[in-house]
């Protein structure tokens, strides 16, 4: 088949302009030529196209399937073609993913379809649900490219590292986005009060909201709570060396603890709202303080912002945002909010 050689740093240039021309072969890949890549072309490029590079014929590199359960056997994929998952959640080296009943037979078939076609994964496992009073996931392999069946791995989320169990530990990829957001919030904050800021994190799982949210500029002091004790070890690997790290039921450590606090972080959908004048003793007092979390609720965002002032009637919160983010379920909404507090003595 006829490729172009182009030098590696062109290879765009000559992709882009090739497509253009409508001579580039698209299905097929490019090859590499170490200095050079060799660009496939299709036949409606003509044996005379000249230019100052060579055309040279080599065997084309045939694209594999773009999705997985184009991986999966015909006959079987027909079969159930209204029944394979949509998604799932990759977590470092492991794939979770949820099956209905109708294919759960299919598991390993499944498994080995994922694993085939994203080469970076070792286990694929399937999502039963959440066990236990911490509701962490429980997990079934389905498929693994080794004998290393541990489900200890390491996540890269938005340039940062943690390292954690999802079979022991709770953790969803799917609040990426919004831990994003953490590291301005708490840049404004700092440049705010003038100071660098304390972070508290009251159910901080292994501790990706503050991961995320931790700058050495404008960070001097970080505690991290979980009941869950299996947590503890992750947010001593995760967090910077100076980190408070505590396993207790975070409403009556807000009582033992001094006001210090300039921002907490409330990540626990179900009961957020609810827990929030509890948690208030973790902020300082007689300064601006902030409150960023997340919460499910059926009823929409004025109903939020009225438990909220609820929460607060003796307060005075200087400005309120709520947002939706997503869908939980066909009633349901899970919604970020973020609270600016004056906390009087």
């Amino acid at each position: 088949m006829r490729h172009l050689s182009v030098p590696k740093k062109e290879t765009a240039y000559w992709r882009e302009e090739l497509s253009r021309l409508g001579f580039l072969e698209k299905s097929h890949g490019i090859h590499d030529l170490n200095q050079f890549r060799g660009i496939p072309l299709n036949d409606k490029c003509p044996s005379d196209f000249s230019t100052k590079y060579e055309i040279i014929h080599l065997e084309p590199i045939v694209s594999g399937p773009k999705k997985w359960i184009e991986r999966l056997p015909r006959e079987l994929y027909l079969l159930h073609k209204d029944d394979w998952p949509s998604s799932f959640d990759q977590i470092g080296e492991i794939i979770v993913i949820k099956l209905s009943d109708s294919i759960a037979n299919q598991a390993e078939t499944i498994g080995q379809a994922l694993l085939e076609h994203f080469p970076s994964i070792r286990l694929v496992c399937e999502d039963k649900g959440v066990k236990g009073d911490y509701r962490v996931r429980d997990l079934n392999v389905i498929a693994s490219r080794n004998s290393n069946l541990s489900f200890d791995t390491i996540v890269r989320e938005n340039g940062k590292m943690m390292q954690l169990d999802p079979s022991s530990v709770y953790y969803s990829p799917r609040l990426a986005t919004e831990r994003q957001k953490l590291s301005k919030l708490v840049k404004k904050l700092s440049k705010r009060l003038g100071k660098k800021i304390a972070i508290c994190d009251p159910y901080a799982g292994i501790g990706p909201n503050l991961v995320n949210a931790y700058d050495k500029m404008y960070v001097n002091q970080i505690l991290a709570n979980d009941l869950n004790p299996q947590a503890t070890p992750y947010l001593t690997l995760n967090l910077p060396e100076f980190s408070e790290i505590y396993c207790t039921d975070a409403r009556d450590l807000a009582t033992t603890l001094s006001k210090k606090y300039d921002i907490i972080f409330v990540n626990l959908p179900h009961d957020s709202i609810s827990h929030l004048s509890e948690l208030s003793p973790y902020l300082a007092y007689s300064q601006e303080t902030m409150i960023v979390g997340w919460a499910l609720s059926d009823t929409g965002v004025n109903d939020l912002i009225t438990q909220i002032n609820d929460q607060f009637s003796q307060d005075d919160i200087i400005d309120l945002r709520i947002d939706e983010i997503k869908s939980y379920s066909p009633s349901q909404s899970i919604y970020s909010f973020i609270i600016h507090l004056y906390l009087s003595p």
